[in-house]
């Protein structure tokens, strides 16, 4: 539905890239709004809390750090894969090639 209603922005805010603030919404001083993160409409965010996700919630720093570690870990994890295979597949070819030179 549509909310039309004026959004209350506080000073020293920080409203990360394409998130989406709706109507009625009012955001406390030095409150963090995350990436890619849709507030409500009429959703009162107080002063220096973190909020983020589809709706936003509320998160504790603790949960945020906790996350970020998450997904560093599984870049990581994905990067050593992607290696490991294009290591295999070298090895492969190389052999192939000797192969069809004998």
């Amino acid at each position: 539905f549509l909310v039309l209603a004026p959004v209350k922005i506080g000073q020293g805010v920080t409203v990360g890239l394409k998130a989406t603030i709706m109507g009625g919404v009012e955001i406390g001083d030095y409150a963090k709004i995350l990436p890619n993160s849709a507030v409500l409409p009429k959703t009162k965010i107080p002063a220096g809390e973190t909020w983020g996700g589809v709706p936003a919630v509320k998160l504790d720093l603790i949960d945020h750090q906790r996350a970020q570690r998450r997904s560093q870990r599984v870049l990581r994890s994905r990067n050593r894969k992607e290696t490991s295979e294009s290591a295999i597949s070298d090895a492969k070819d190389s052999g192939h090639s000797k192969k069809n030179q004998a």
